[in-house]
């Protein structure tokens, strides 16, 4: 899974692009050297911005526009939408991906940050960044929990399965596992309903601060089972809806989450979340 470690992410191009300084000559016979800037500056707006540990950040917690002028590479960090509890079963997390070194120049990205059950997209020049949406009695960027089986599986590099449930249970719905989160696989279970996956740790860095959570994208709850157990979400400050029993299972906290599963009804997942970010 991604490392949000800002020690560990690799460096961006720098902001501005110098060619070589050239000699002139002025009146009196001196030679003075001066730089001569082959390009222009870049400069970037759109999103909420802040600067932290050397780098400017880009927040989106909705959909917009990332505008460019000059070029640089970028880092762009990626939250899908968590999927919708359904049925009983938990919702999984949205896809969560880091990506290092995309080349913007003289641009304007529409990029798009998912609500619940929607992708995340940040078109490059190398192609579009997708993070793929939670699962919702579906694959995802983690996958949701199903009732009677197996659960769905998850995008690769970007979340997990959701929780097996039993086969044939005497109360299906009520004996159903989790739904997938970025950071593990949504809980297996053969008796009550299985705990969401857990979501992706950002503690201590700057993404943590700019996005105010500690964690991100855990999967949803799935239903309790008929003596009224009840299993939550996971993921803690990012963690899916807790399952219930006889009523509609929890709506999702955090960023990216998912929705939690109940017999009365489905829990909603959460919107993801976009940062761009880049040397200065």
């Amino acid at each position: 899974m991604p490392n949000f470690n800002r020690n560990r992410l690799g460096k961006a191009v720098g902001s501005t692009s110098t060619l070589a300084p050239r000699s002139r000559r002025i009146s009196g016979g001196k030679t003075v050297q001066a730089n001569w800037k082959g390009s222009v500056p870049f400069v970037a707006s759109g999103g909420t911005t802040s600067t932290a540990s050397g780098y400017k950040y880009h927040y989106y917690s909705s959909s917009g526009n990332f505008i460019v002028t000059g070029s640089s590479s970028v880092d762009v960090y990626l939250i899908a939408g968590g999927g919708n509890g359904s049925g009983g079963a938990g919702g999984g997390a949205g896809g969560v991906i880091a990506w290092q070194s995309v080349v913007v120049s003289e641009e304007t990205v529409a990029l798009t940050v998912g609500a619940a059950q929607t992708d995340s997209t940040f078109p490059a020049a190398a192609g579009t960044i997708t993070a793929v949406k939670g699962g919702t009695n579906s694959i995802g960027g983690s996958g949701s929990a199903q009732v009677w089986s197996a659960g769905y599986a998850g995008t690769s590099g970007q979340g997990n399965r959701g929780g097996n449930g039993t086969f044939g249970a005497t109360d299906p719905e009520r004996n159903t596992g989790g739904g997938g989160g970025s950071g593990s696989a949504g809980a297996d279970t053969s008796s009550g309903g299985g705990a969401g996956g857990s979501g992706t740790s950002i503690t201590g860095t700057d993404l943590a601060t700019i996005l105010g959570v500690n964690t991100i994208a855990g999967g949803g709850g799935s239903t309790g089972n008929q003596y009224g157990n009840v299993s939550a979400g996971g993921g803690g400050s990012g963690g899916g809806g807790a399952g219930q029993t006889y009523t509609v299972g929890n709506n999702a906290t955090g960023i990216g989450s998912g929705g939690g599963g109940g017999v009365g009804g489905q829990g909603t997942g959460s919107a993801g979340a976009l940062v761009v970010r880049y040397l200065v």
